[in-house]
């Protein structure tokens, strides 16, 4: 929940109590994750963490993410686009990467509903 908080800028279930965020998930549903269309390295960032939280939601524990395979995958995204020496990523001002799909005339949606399968 921490890493959609932060890697798109807003937070799970906003404005949902606790029972219908339970009720939510007891249902096997889970809240889409939608971004808009950003540039292509962007993209892949956002497609990497879609797929960690995918990963992380699921309710069987033999199929869900290890806190290491976690790790592991945001350390490869971050060998990807963050740890060249003396740069770092370019940074955009606050709130204007359109991560959520609000600004976005056709927004991508990520839900388990079909499983693991990421939009490619």
């Amino acid at each position: 929940m921490l890493l959609w908080e932060l890697a798109f800028e807003k937070v799970p279930y906003e404005n949902w109590d606790m029972n219908k965020i339970r009720d939510h998930v007891l249902a096997n549903k889970r809240e889409k994750i939608s971004f808009g269309k950003e540039s292509s390295n962007i993209q892949k960032l956002q497609q990497g963490y879609a797929k960690i939280i995918v990963a992380a939601w699921q309710d069987d524990p033999q199929i869900r993410a290890s806190l290491q395979e976690i790790f592991l995958e945001l350390h490869s995204l971050y060998t990807e686009f963050c740890s060249t020496v003396n740069s770092s990523p370019v940074l955009k001002p606050d709130k204007s990467l359109d991560l959520d799909g609000s600004k976005a005339t056709a927004p991508v949606s990520i839900s388990d509903e079909g499983g693991l399968e990421l939009p490619g």
